[in-house]
């Protein structure tokens, strides 16, 4: 994509290491994600699948026993998934599910008149949290429409 200018200062033989350091590093970006499974995941809503300071990332990172890593640069953006083959397709649809891309079988949808929706969430969505900590259920509300 866009270069960027970095200058190495130095002796002749630290400039040489140094950029034989920066290459090495540009190539190891490059080949991380050759063998990683990925899902792909639109931009408009990677920021429930990170969650608040990368709190869900992180909670589905240990659940799975699996490494996620999110690449930006694209929309979709990319979720790469690295770990046992098992751990990886849970990885896969736990993150899709979050996504809302794929419906689960388990998910059951409710008609709720829209003036209950605040209630439902609460002071800075404290109640529909805990809601969701008490039941391990997800509690989406479509706030569309």
């Amino acid at each position: 994509s866009d270069p960027c200018q970095v200058k190495v200062a130095g002796t002749a033989e630290a400039v040489r290491k140094a950029k034989a350091l920066i290459l090495e590093l540009i190539d190891s970006t490059k080949a991380k994600h050759t063998s990683s499974d990925y899902v792909e995941i639109p931009k408009s809503k990677i920021g429930m699948v990170i969650g608040l300071k990368g709190a869900q990332v992180n909670e589905v990172q240990q659940q799975t026993n699996c490494k996620i890593d999110v690449e930006f640069d694209s929309d979709p953006c990319k979720c790469f998934i690295k770990g046992e083959p098992e751990n990886v397709e849970r990885a896969k649809k736990v993150l899709m599910t979050i996504a809302m891309q794929i419906e689960d079988e388990a998910s059951e949808y409710m008609d709720l008149p829209k003036s209950t929706s605040g209630a439902l969430i609460g002071a800075q969505g404290s109640r529909i949290r805990q809601f969701q900590e008490t039941s391990g259920a997800r509690i989406d509300i479509d706030k569309s429409g």
